[in-house]
C-alpha cells in the first residue's frame, strides 16, 4: 500500500509541490498543487515454500517463511525502514521418522508464549533517519532459533548446492 499526506489547494496553473521544492522549471503564474507530508510503502508476503529436489528426483528439504513484511516511510520529521521475518523452518524430506524431520524451526514455543509479532518474530530491523540531522539509529532484534543437525542430509544439501544445474551443461554452447 501507499499512502500520501493531505494536499494543499493552489491555482489553476498549479504544479505538484515536489517539482517545486526540487527546482524544476514552473510556468509563469503556477502555484503547487500538493505539499507531500508524509509517504509510506509497505510489502508483504504471508508464507513462501521452497522445495529442493535432487538430481535423482528425490526430495531433499523444503524451506518455509512466513510473515515476510518490509516498510519504508518518509515524512516531515525523517525517514525510516523496518523489516520483519517472522518464521522459517526447513523440513528435511530424506528423514525415515516424519516426527524428527524439522531440521531448522523459529521460535518452537510460540504456541505456548501467547505473544504477538513483536514479540515472536524470528528478525526484526529497524533503521531511522533524522531529518534535524540526529544521528541515525539501528534496532535488531533476534528471537529464538532451532536447529537439529543430521549430518546425512546437510551431506546431501551441500551436494546440492555444490552440483552444477542438470540443465547447465545440456544448455551450453559447444566449443567451437
Amino acid at each position: 500500500s501507499l499512502q500520501s499526506g493531505t494536499a494543499e489547494p493552489a491555482g489553476e496553473a498549479g504544479v505538484p509541490a515536489a517539482l517545486a521544492a526540487e527546482g524544476a522549471d514552473l510556468p509563469a503564474g503556477a502555484q503547487p498543487l500538493a505539499t507531500i507530508e508524509r509517504t509510506r510503502a509497505r510489502f508483504l508476503v504471508q508464507r513462501v515454500r521452497l522445495s529442493l529436489v535432487g538430481r535423482e528426483g528425490a526430495p531433499l528439504a523444503s524451506l518455509h517463511a512466513g510473515g515476510i513484511e518490509l516498510t519504508a516511510h518518509r515524512d516531515m520529521s525523517g525517514q525510516g525502514a523496518h523489516f520483519r521475518l517472522d518464521e522459517l523452518y526447513v523440513d528435511d524430506r530424506t528423514a525415515a521418522d516424519p516426527l524428527r524431520s524439522r531440521l531448522v524451526e523459529s521460535n518452537p514455543s510460540r504456541a505456548s508464549a501467547g505473544g504477538g509479532p513483536e514479540e515472536s518474530s524470528l528478525v526484526q530491523l529497524q533503521y531511522l533517519r533524522s531529518a534535524a540531522g540526529a544521528a541515525d539509529e539501528l534496532h535488531v532484534r533476534f528471537n529464538r532459533l532451532h536447529l537439529e543437525w543430521n549430518p546425512a542430509t546437510i551431506t546431501a544439501l551441500l551436494a546440492f548446492f555444490r552440483s552444477p544445474a542438470a540443465g547447465a551443461a545440456a544448455a551450453a554452447p559447444p566449443d567451437a
